[in-house]
């Protein structure tokens, strides 16, 4: 073999070397160019999530607006009442303050129906025996002082004194966990 010979075959490996270097640079700019239009595609699937979404979102405030104002208009006497302590303390202010002539006074704790957004209620079982007028004018500014007490039960029967009577109520206030 000369130096011709040997020098095709040189020139020869060197085209093949080059050939294969441009098939690899093409294989990867391929590759590549491949993962950019899978990743654009994923980008417009997740844009038109996104504008998806978004509609729901507006269509979901707009829907609930009047579910806000009710609940941004009862935030304020619910938030008045948060723990147990709260409502106890309450209830005994205002029979105090209704200078009655209180029997018994039970209080506890009762769970309100599953999905409520209250975290529970403070149930007092009270028992009174005092004036008709007074008993029952307390029960009234009870309920406008705290509109968001439940009245469950009220049991009116005669007291032992002739202008007395005996009342026995059960009440419910609500408590409020934002």
């Amino acid at each position: 073999m000369n130096n011709k010979h040997i020098a095709v075959i040189l020139i020869g490996l060197l085209a093949f070397g080059f050939l294969q270097g441009i098939l690899w640079v093409r294989g990867e700019r391929d590759k590549t160019i491949a993962k950019a239009e899978a990743l654009q595609a994923e980008e417009a699937t997740q844009r038109q999530l996104v504008a998806v979404q978004t509609a729901q979102l507006a269509q979901l405030k707009q829907s609930s607006t009047d579910l806000i104002s009710f609940l941004n208009a009862w935030e304020g006497p619910l938030s008045r009442v948060r723990t147990p302590e709260n409502a106890e303390a309450l209830f005994i202010t205002k029979i105090r303050d209704g200078n009655l002539s209180s029997l018994s006074q039970k209080f506890g704790r009762v769970a309100l129906k599953a999905g409520s957004s209250l975290s529970g209620a403070v149930r007092a079982q009270l028992t009174f025996e005092d004036d008709y007028a007074s008993l029952l004018n307390w029960l009234g500014r009870l309920e406008s002082e705290l509109p968001t007490l439940r009245v469950n039960s009220v049991k009116i029967s005669k007291g032992t004194r002739p202008q007395d009577i005996r009342m026995e109520a059960t009440l419910d206030q609500p408590l409020y966990t934002p």
